[in-house]
């Protein structure tokens, strides 16, 4: 049986989620994920922020040797498909095979997406449904 950890990274310090990561891995368990959200689900806007889920992951390969990394669920509205498919071909290479990718279906994603981005007052960008209509 293998045993993740998911980091809930919500207002986290780096510091923090390194940490955690290099003592889930020094504990023995098989993966470390974390969210892909671009604010905190809960509401909460007095921290740090939202570490963006990517750079956190790449950031992961190179501290971790052996632990599997991934988005637990990846938003597939946040990022274009061929950025999207080009940063997980790129961390897939810097992890040296460790990515796990999970996705969100679009519909699901793209709502949730929708909320977020008007909480942060950011520009929308078409859906993956959106763009190949």
């Amino acid at each position: 049986m293998k045993t993740d950890l998911l980091l809930i990274p919500m207002s986290a310090r780096w510091a923090d989620v390194r940490a955690a990561a290099l003592a889930a891995e020094a504990a023995g368990f098989d993966g470390v994920w974390t969210w892909d959200h671009l604010r905190d689900p809960d509401g909460d806007d007095g921290g740090p922020g939202v570490p963006e889920a990517w750079t956190v992951l790449t950031a992961l390969a190179e501290v971790t040797k052996r632990v599997m990394l991934g988005p637990l669920v990846l938003n597939v509205a946040n990022r274009a498909p061929g950025v999207l498919a080009n940063m997980a071909a790129t961390l897939q290479g810097i992890s040296g095979g460790r990515l796990l990718l999970g996705s969100a279906p679009a519909a699901v994603a793209a709502r949730r997406t929708r909320r977020s981005r008007r909480r942060l007052a950011s520009p929308s960008t078409p859906t993956p449904c959106a763009r190949n209509a």
